[in-house]
């Protein structure tokens, strides 16, 4: 998401957390006012790269989970895959990729 990245970039720069206002996303626990400090510290020295992510892409790695691997997974569990899915990595393109599904706490709304 645009603009969880771009709280993370503001906050590296900074270097501490910085608050934002909420915003509605597919990727609901990835909408916080705040990185938090404990995420913030931890993932400080090992972030090489910050991507944007649509909502586009989201809503179609949860469809494609669902149709192809009848698998639910949240919008803030796909958000590896819908980079994938959008081409915002070719520099994995042509290599064995492994990215973390996890959560299933999505509206049936959203489905």
């Amino acid at each position: 998401k645009q603009w969880y990245q771009r709280r993370v970039r503001e906050a590296l720069k900074a270097g501490k957390p910085v608050r934002a206002a909420n915003s509605v996303s597919l990727a609901d626990g990835l909408a916080v006012p705040t990185v938090g400090l404990n995420a913030f510290v931890t993932a400080q020295p090992l972030v090489d790269k910050i991507i944007t992510v649509s909502e586009k892409a989201i809503a179609l790695s949860i469809l494609r989970l669902v149709e192809i691997e009848k698998n639910v997974v949240e919008g803030s569990g796909v958000v590896g895959l819908a980079a994938l899915i959008d081409g915002q990595l070719p520099e994995l393109k042509g290599k064995r990729v492994c990215t973390i599904l996890c959560g299933g706490n999505i509206d049936t709304t959203v489905l």
